[in-house]
């Protein structure tokens, strides 16, 4: 990807106002496609206010499993307090962290990267 292409994503992640940057695990082995379909369920029916998120699936090679990493953006109407989410991922999945956004452009930089790699095993989606 050139620089101009990174640029132009950095620009329109940091133009978005995001609620929380999210970490999920899971207890049971979930293959990349199994945790999109996952993230999909959890976040695209279980929350009413839920606008977009971007996830991006980690492969095996750091953790043993596969886990998962997001931007979640909600409905300006109700935000659902970060403890409410981790506790029905936690319920329904495994472990997560739900982290309230301090910096817009730092973690647009940060997702930035896991939109650069190049690793066989990783993918990125919208829902």
């Amino acid at each position: 990807m050139d620089e101009k292409t990174k640029q132009e994503y950095q620009a329109w992640l940091s133009s978005i106002t995001w609620d929380y940057f999210f970490t999920g695990t899971f207890r049971k082995e979930y293959s990349a496609d199994g945790a999109r379909r996952a993230c999909q369920r959890f976040f695209g029916s279980g929350w009413p206010t839920f606008e977009l998120g971007i996830i991006f699936i980690e492969g095996y090679e750091k953790y043993g499993r596969i886990h998962v990493h997001g931007l979640l953006r909600f409905d300006r109407k109700y935000v659902p307090p970060a403890g409410l989410i981790w506790q029905h991922w936690n319920h329904r999945y495994g472990r997560a962290r739900v982290e309230t956004i301090r910096s817009q452009k730092a973690v647009a930089g940060y997702c930035l990267k896991y939109i650069m790699k190049k690793a066989k095993d990783e993918t990125w989606f919208i829902i």
